[in-house]
């Protein structure tokens, strides 16, 4: 440690904690931790204001039952406040500020919370109010959440190359894994833009200050996704970016779409966060911000290029019904979806084709079928990568006690709720393969229940008619009795011909509602089939068993 860095930290902290471990402190005792050095008071602390610690708050805080620690591990804790690994807002960061210093309980760096210009024996202090290891990924976050006062590049990147080795060398990892991994690579990529500088102040990099505001938009995207139960963290990021973008550049034609309910799940937070955007535009308008000048070592790297960004501006992401319909219409284009003729999954006698239709997708938490487009949406998805039914959201796993494991690949179906007050609700739900769940009992049990609903036959249904509605009616009622599909070859040509031709007018009118609703119809009519088939199969049972009592 450089005598510069010591500066304003010597003081008898480390012989007055010994005292206190030896049970010999008196009651009532103060721990000046000196004045701040000038990373502190860099990052707003009172510079003539001195650092204290209460004796009966140290003792409080090591034996509370949350986060319990041993005060012996603090020694030297006035000179580590004093080169910290990174410094935080607190609220308002004029009142209050973490301080994550470079000491440590079982991997666990220390987090000291202090409240400035706090009136203490008839002057003012900066009083250490919070003070217990904090797990790092905790902190790391913050971050990426905008909350960054003060950074030393070089110890954080140690730290969070830490956790991903912690990550990787645990196989069945707790639910927060998929999302600490994403604020670690969002960490590591806005610790990169910071160029060479280690000792990053956050307030000389107008990037960083928007980072805030761009977590705010995300963080209210993110608790709509949340209670749909249909969180992705990537695409709520991606979308909140998006929309962050749109909301600088005033690009009113993806604003738009953000908050057109057709599009969007997110439709009406996204509105709110417009409106809450043109009033404070509407304030600064009235109240100029202050120019200030540039730091040298900003112009450096600015002058490097390390802010220069000439990429292409990224449209607006498809909304995921329309990214579905244009799937299933290249699956129909070329000839790889489920229910049209593949390698293996029919039989050619002359003119007729018999179709043996891919494993019903089912919800593993209640066995339910998916129904209409979204079942043959998940179908292509599913055989894309090369798994099966059933299927269950991230939450769903969690509830289970369990997982997704690392670099598993979700697809999304989707929803109307033509009950809401408001109009037609669209809801997302992302959805994995059970294979890519860690098994566990409560698991299996569920997978288990699933599995005695599989059907199997070896009887037929016939198709006769080209009708979209009907071909695929055909095909999901055979899918759900495990049955074959037969359908004479010409029949199949003239549904495939016009069911793309469907699609793509759909496509064309972005009246992409209409590829469901052919979904919808082919669901009554898969309905409709299973009855006429159960009706027969009692009526041959009744009929055998009036013959066998007869014969008896």
């Amino acid at each position: 440690m450089s005598k510069e860095e010591q500066k304003g930290s010597t003081t008898n902290f480390n012989t007055e904690l010994q005292l206190l471990l030896e049970g010999k402190l008196p009651s009532g005792h103060v721990f000046n931790l000196g004045k701040p050095g000038e990373i502190l008071q860099e990052c707003g602390f009172p510079k003539n204001c001195r650092i204290e610690l209460t004796a009966h708050r140290l003792k409080m805080k090591s034996q509370q039952e949350n986060h319990p620690f041993n005060p012996a591990d603090l020694m030297n804790l006035d000179k580590a406040i004093n080169t910290p690994v990174a410094v935080f807002e607190y609220g308002n960061r004029k009142k209050a500020q973490n301080i994550i210093v470079n000491l440590q309980q079982d991997e666990k760096n220390y987090l000291v919370g202090v409240c400035f210009n706090q009136k203490q024996r008839g002057y003012n202090v900066s009083d250490i109010r919070g003070l217990f290891p904090r797990y790092n990924m905790d902190w790391l976050r913050w971050i990426d959440q905008g909350k960054m006062v003060y950074g030393d590049k070089e110890k954080i990147q140690v730290l969070a190359t830490q956790q991903r080795s912690n990550f990787a060398e645990v196989s069945n990892q707790d639910a927060r894994t998929s999302s600490d991994t994403y604020y670690l690579d969002s960490v590591d990529s806005i610790l990169s833009k910071f160029g060479s500088v280690n000792h990053i102040f956050t307030r000389d990099f107008p990037f960083y200050n928007e980072q805030r505001e761009r977590h705010k938009v995300f963080k209210k995207f993110r608790e709509v996704y949340l209670d749909l139960e249909s969180i992705n963290i990537h695409d709520a990021k991606l979308q909140a970016d998006q929309f962050y973008d749109a909301l600088k550049n005033n690009n009113l034609e993806t604003i738009k779409e953000f908050t057109n309910p057709e599009n969007y799940e997110i439709a009406e937070t996204a509105e709110q966060i417009h409106q809450e955007w043109i009033k404070a535009a509407t304030e600064r308008q009235h109240t100029p911000p202050r120019e200030q000048p540039m730091p040298q070592d900003l112009k450096e790297i600015q002058t490097q290029g390390a802010f220069m960004d000439n990429s292409p501006r990224q449209s607006p992401p498809k909304p995921y019904y329309q990214q579905n319909v244009e799937l299933l219409l290249e699956a129909v284009r070329s000839g790889k979806a489920p229910f049209l003729p593949q390698q293996g999954n029919h039989i050619k006698n002359k003119d007729v084709v018999v179709i043996t239709p891919q494993p019903t997708v089912r919800l593993a938490m209640t066995g339910k079928v998916l129904k209409g487009t979204n079942q043959l949406i998940a179908q292509i998805q599913l055989g894309r990568m090369g798994k099966t039914s059933p299927v269950l959201t991230f939450e769903q796993v969690q509830k289970l006690g369990s997982n997704i494991r690392k670099g598993s690949e979700s697809f999304t179906v989707t929803s109307y709720n033509p009950d809401e007050k408001q109009g037609k609700r669209l809801t997302v739900y992302h959805l994995f393969s059970a294979q890519d769940a860690l098994k566990n009992q409560a698991l299996q049990t569920k997978l288990n229940a699933v599995d005695r609903l599989t059907a199997t036959s070896e009887k037929t249904i016939q198709c006769t008619s080209s009708s979209p509605q009907k071909f695929l009616g055909a095909y999901l009622a055979a899918g759900v009795t495990g049955r074959t599909l037969t359908v004479k070859e010409s029949t199949l040509k003239e549904f495939r011909s016009e069911f793309q031709r469907q699609l793509e007018e759909c496509i064309q009118h972005k009246n992409h509602v209409a590829a469901f609703d052919i979904g919808r119809k082919a669901s009554n009519v898969c309905r409709s089939i299973m009855s006429q088939e159960l009706k027969k199969e009692r009526t041959q049972l009744y009929q055998y068993t009036n013959k066998f009592e007869v014969t008896r």
